[in-house]
């Protein structure tokens, strides 16, 4: 799993790895044993890596790539569904405990972790063509990225959390709702992912309280801040634009008195939150291209994003 996460290289071949599984009756939950789904788990997860994110599979073409990720697909539905209902992957973590909380949490973020992961290489390998299947993988992002940010209410700051649930999967989620954000400021789903970014702002904010700012998450809170003043930006220039529109159709048409119902109809608050012109309400715009900035263009000199991905970052400074 922390291969898959931080990108990196495994010493030792999956399929040459193997030893009994122990017993470990903590994890049984109703009868369910979670460990031993946990590593069937992260097999999808070693099978994804080796089939679509290799260097060998950097030699794939786009329709092998797609199959590919047809195949782990199919892998990832038959493994969800080997779950029982009440603990399958959703918005509600449901369990009588910490542990078991905590155990459940880690059956959904793998689930979470291989869909961002498919739907964004799908979403780069097809480019800008129009695909149905690239619409059904940039919704699918959306929605799993905000359910991850949901899903922050569950995630005990505590030394024992890993650092990949604690700030590598929210850390993502939280960017990827920022690009959705800012590629479509009118879409119909903006004010409730700006209210999602506000709560991943609140989470971030605990995490670096908790970790006695050892872990600089508070930047990440400037990204709701960032979102939130772009969108009322775009939507001014909307309503200036709609405003001269108007001014222009008043000018050349023949006037004509008011009547009761248009006036009644009157509604200055649509304006200000009206779509952008020529852009669908519907369509989902997302960044395909990587910008890697310069040394001397990096917009944070005294931080490193990468701090928030460090498997090894420094737990001592988080309470017992």
């Amino acid at each position: 799993m922390g291969c898959f996460l931080y990108g990196k290289t495994t010493i030792m071949a999956d399929y040459d790895i193997g030893c009994p599984v122990p017993e470990t009756p903590e994890s049984y939950l109703g009868g369910f044993n979670t460990f031993i789904t946990l590593l069937r788990g992260c097999r999808i997860l070693s099978k994804a890596q080796q089939l679509l994110f290799s260097v060998k599979a950097t030699m794939n073409s786009t329709k092998q790539y797609f199959d590919s990720i047809d195949l782990i697909r199919q892998d990832l539905n038959r493994w969800v569904e080997s779950i029982p209902p009440r603990l399958k992957p959703g918005l509600s973590v449901e369990a009588n405990n910490a542990w078991a909380s905590f155990a459940v949490l880690r059956l959904h973020c793998i689930h979470r972790i291989l869909e961002i992961s498919l739907c964004r290489l799908e979403v780069h390998v097809g480019g800008d063509a129009c695909d149905p299947r690239l619409e059904r993988a940039k919704l699918t992002l959306l929605n799993t990225a905000r359910t991850v940010l949901q899903q922050t209410a569950y995630i005990e700051l505590k030394p024992s959390t890993p650092m990949w649930l604690i700030g590598t999967i929210p850390c993502s989620s939280m960017l990827i709702l920022f690009d959705f954000v800012i590629h479509n400021p009118s879409h119909h789903g903006t004010d409730s992912n700006l209210s999602l970014l506000d709560k991943a702002a609140g989470y971030f904010g605990r995490l670096q309280f908790a970790s006695s700012d050892s872990v600089p998450s508070h930047v990440m809170s400037g990204f709701s801040h960032i979102a939130l003043e772009f969108v009322r930006k775009c939507r001014l220039e909307a309503r200036d634009v709609n405003m001269a529109h108007g001014r222009e159709d008043s000018e050349t048409a023949i006037p004509t008195p008011p009547t009761v119902d248009t006036v009644n109809m009157t509604d200055t608050g649509a304006t200000e939150f009206a779509a952008l012109p020529n852009m669908s309400e519907e369509q989902l715009f997302y960044p395909v291209a990587g910008i890697t900035p310069g040394a001397n263009e990096y917009p944070l000199p005294d931080f490193n994003f990468l701090d928030l991905f460090n498997p090894t970052m420094d737990h001592s400074a988080f309470p017992g």
